[in-house]
């Protein structure tokens, strides 16, 4: 895994996740998309590995997803852009996402 000093991308995940029904009661689901936000922190052959959070001083990452590869539809890498907020504040960062099929 990359250490948080390294820059990763921040990424949209589409994917299909797995469900299960404790209670049995409800009808079979044949798909449970699922879309994931992150950065980027590592990739190999079988998974992605998506963290939520970085942690200061280059401890590292924390609440990492790792989402096996035959089940991603879709990887769009997103463009933090600094805008300005309507009420005049500071800039905010906004994502705009740019296409990266798997």
């Amino acid at each position: 895994m990359l250490t948080s000093e390294v820059e990763a991308p921040l990424v949209l995940v589409r994917w299909h996740d797995a469900w299960f029904d404790v209670d049995h009661e409800t009808e079979q689901r044949n798909d449970y998309p699922v879309e994931t936000v992150g950065f980027l922190i590592a990739a190999d052959d079988r998974y992605l590995h998506v963290a939520a959070e970085r942690l200061p001083d280059g401890e590292g990452w924390r609440a990492i997803t790792h989402i096996p590869i035959v089940v991603i539809d879709e990887v769009v890498e997103l463009t933090v852009v600094l805008a300005a907020d309507l009420n005049g504040h500071e800039p905010m960062a906004t994502a705009v996402g740019g296409r990266r099929e798997t």
